[in-house]
């Protein structure tokens, strides 16, 4: 039950989202899939993820039904990076959510990210 307490509390502490932005972001981003169509512009200028270079590392939940793997995937197959890398999670009952706050995040995703991190330092 603490587990689902402090789920709660992170949810209700998130910042309000305006409507509008919200609407936008759904025709966009999920109905019309932009990003992926290179339809998305920011600002007057087409978002072209072809165009990133940096390292990337990916997440993903088995059972994400909002950003599904193959949904998240796909970012990896569409930058430019030489060095990028897709990583799958699995367990707890609230998708994305879980990759972070489940029980496998302290034993399976920090760790992960923690050490994809440190390997690029340098």
């Amino acid at each position: 039950m603490k587990r689902q307490e402090l789920l709660n509390q992170w949810l209700n502490d998130l910042l309000p989202f305006p409507a509008e932005a919200y609407r936008q972001f759904i025709k966009e981003f999920v109905q019309a899939n932009k990003l992926v169509r290179w339809g998305l512009f920011i600002g007057g200028s087409l978002v072209d993820v072809s165009r990133i270079t940096c390292p990337i590392l990916v997440l993903a939940h088995t059972e994400d039904l909002l950003a599904p793997p193959e949904s998240a995937k796909a970012l990896v197959d569409l930058v430019a990076s030489q060095d990028r890398e897709f990583f799958e999670v699995s367990g707890g009952n609230v998708g994305h959510i879980d990759i972070v706050v489940g029980s496998g995040g302290p034993t399976i995703t920090w760790p992960k990210v923690s050490s994809w991190l440190q390997a690029r330092l340098g």
